[in-house]
């Protein structure tokens, strides 16, 4: 009777083990795959919030140009527009502006001012900008005319970002319609007919 005993015990005893070494790849599984859809998530939310934030730099890049075209269309240099906006302006190209400013009061040129806002700004719009920015002091053309085409084609740019998400949302947007007011609506629409026949038959 012991050695039954004995090994009825050590059969439960493999079992028990057996079921347990079955179960940790599942929930080992289960957990890597709660990780790698977390990171999945929130790599969402970083594409998302980067592409809001480029939308907004975008749209203040175009405010600030056209601002200070409108400003050297008045008459004034270069440093007197750029010191006018950064009066007036906030955000991330006006703080990079005020610290252009304040290099060009002590004595530093405008072109490596504007090189180096290409490298604090890898955005191609913020290159577009010095870059136009750096030929037209080397060639000596009008600024104010530039800046005023640069401005409204950041604009177009925006717009036409803005429609696309816009109409991105509309379809995301057809999802509750199609699969729950809809049959909602139509159950609604046949459970009568469908009660009233029943108590004519």
């Amino acid at each position: 009777m012991l050695e039954a005993s004995l090994a009825i015990a050590a059969f439960g005893g493999g079992l028990i083990i057996w079921r347990l070494s079955e179960r940790q790849p599942s929930r080992l599984m289960r957990l890597l795959g709660s990780k790698q859809n977390a990171k999945r998530a929130k790599s969402s939310r970083v594409k998302t919030a980067a592409s809001r934030s480029s939308i907004s730099q975008a749209a203040e890049l175009a405010d600030c140009l056209w601002l200070t075209s409108m400003v050297l269309r008045s008459g004034q240099n270069l440093f007197a527009a750029l010191s006018y906006v950064t009066q007036r302006a906030d955000g991330l190209l006006a703080y990079e502006l005020r610290k252009i400013v304040n290099n060009l009061s002590l004595g530093a040129p405008f072109e490596q001012e504007f090189v180096e806002l290409a490298k604090r700004l890898p955005d191609s719009r913020f290159s577009e900008f010095s870059t136009t920015t750096i030929l037209s002091l080397r060639r000596g053309s009008s600024l104010a005319a530039a800046y005023g085409q640069l401005s409204q084609s950041v604009r177009a740019e925006v717009s036409a970002e803005q429609v696309r998400r816009a109409a991105k949302n509309e379809s995301k947007m057809l999802i509750p319609l199609v699969f729950m007011i809809l049959p909602i609506t139509v159950a609604f629409a046949v459970f009568p007919s469908i009660s009233l026949m029943h108590g004519i038959f």
